[in-house]
């Protein structure tokens, strides 16, 4: 049933991560609904309601930062909040990314947002782990 809900919200791909045999990493959020689906059979209407609805908003997200920044990589979010590493580009400075997201933000929903560079430390773990 749940697959057929996930039809007609138009994204049968998004319910399958829910209910598929083999792990799918949908964050610590959609590996509950899995297991209250798992142990319950079903899920409350406002839990899941509220799961779609910010996976509809990350799509959003996702698909104008990974469009707009090419070769950004996601990674990780926590509720609502996502984090992204946006790769240095001559051509990109701080105040034309913050431009960027900032006449673009209404239609994204976006709500608060920062952007910050790596710290010396980052870059020497970074450089440390790859050694």
């Amino acid at each position: 049933m749940i697959i057929a809900v996930g039809g007609w919200l138009g994204n049968k791909t998004r319910i399958r991560s829910l209910v598929s045999p083999t792990p799918v990493s949908d964050g610590v959020f959609g590996e509950q609904l899995t297991e209250q689906l798992i142990r319950y059979g079903g899920i409350p209407l406002l839990i899941f309601s509220e799961w779609w609805l910010a996976k509809e908003k990350f799509s959003v997200i996702d698909s104008f930062i990974l469009s707009s920044f090419p070769g950004a990589t996601f990674h990780g979010c926590n509720g609502l909040s996502v984090k992204y590493q946006i790769p240095y580009g001559e051509d990109s400075s701080l105040a034309d990314i913050f431009g960027h997201i900032e006449r673009n933000r209404d239609q994204l929903g976006i709500a608060e947002y920062s952007i910050s560079q790596s710290t010396l430390e980052t870059i020497f773990n970074h450089f440390a782990a790859n050694q």
